[in-house]
């Protein structure tokens, strides 16, 4: 009976594990910087209908249905974690992006 119980344990720990890496995977920066071309991010933005093609958190491709309204505008998102990070101070990610609109397919 130990052994069944052995194999149960790894196996929860191993879908716990499995699962925090899947839900970290967005928040985290990769040692490569990845790089979008232009047209690429501005048809993110226009699957996504909003303003940027580019998180202004992580620098990645805006996903549908991700978005925060702010000044009016639909400012998109890659992933849920990033949302209430740009929501707790825009101003920060805001200035990035209107600093490099064409990096972030940014238009207003």
């Amino acid at each position: 009976m130990r052994p069944r119980l052995a194999l149960r344990t790894l196996g929860a720990v191993l879908s716990l594990s499995f699962a925090a890496g899947a839900l970290s995977a967005c928040g985290s920066s990769s040692s490569m910087e990845e790089e979008f071309s232009n047209k690429s991010v501005v048809e993110a933005a226009k699957k996504a209908g909003t303003a940027n093609g580019l998180c202004p958190v992580m620098k990645k491709p805006v996903v549908p249905d991700l978005f925060s309204e702010y000044k009016g505008e639909k400012i998109g998102f890659c992933c849920p974690p990033c949302k209430p990070k740009f929501e707790k101070d825009p101003e920060k990610y805001m200035e990035k992006v209107r600093a490099n609109p064409d990096l972030y397919g940014y238009h207003h």
